[in-house]
């Protein structure tokens, strides 16, 4: 992909982590933008890019938390929830969540963060059930199956 190819991905990390929130706001929201292709998502992720979208959930520059949480809806995996859920992001997540008076884009797009999220564990945790309940009763039907065996 060109983004990839030209390490656009690359100048958008770099620029969130410059002090002039102009540039972070302009990194995270190219973050924002591309990592909706999974392919891309996984590319910040190798890159760092979680801890650095984290780090824009607290400017104080409106679009800059907006992409943040943009980005951290696309982001979000099994494989990386221990650090996209962390207990402190949840809190500034549930935070902004709650402000539907003061911004309504804060509230919902922390909301959908915090709804997808749970879904995901939920849907993980289901599997890991069912993988589970399985693996038991392979064990049970191998087990009774030795024992029939023995009493031949």
């Amino acid at each position: 992909m060109l983004l990839m190819k030209l390490n656009v991905l690359e100048l958008f990390l770099d620029c969130m982590t410059e002090p002039n929130e102009r540039l972070a706001e302009f990194g995270i929201g190219g973050i924002c933008n591309a990592c909706a292709d999974p392919s891309i998502a996984a590319v910040v992720i190798q890159c760092g890019g979680i801890s650095l979208v984290i780090q824009c959930l607290s400017s104080p520059v409106r679009n800059t938390v907006n992409y943040a949480l943009g980005a951290l809806y696309y982001l979000c995996s099994a494989t990386n929830k221990e650090e996209t859920l962390k207990p402190e992001v949840v809190d500034i997540i549930k935070r902004y969540a709650s402000t539907g008076a003061v911004s309504v884009s804060f509230c919902n797009m922390a909301q959908a963060f915090l709804d997808m999220c749970q879904a995901k564990i939920s849907m993980r945790d289901s599997k890991e059930g069912l993988a589970e309940q399985e693996l038991g009763k392979e064990e049970r039907e191998s087990q009774e199956h030795k024992k029939e065996r023995k009493k031949e």
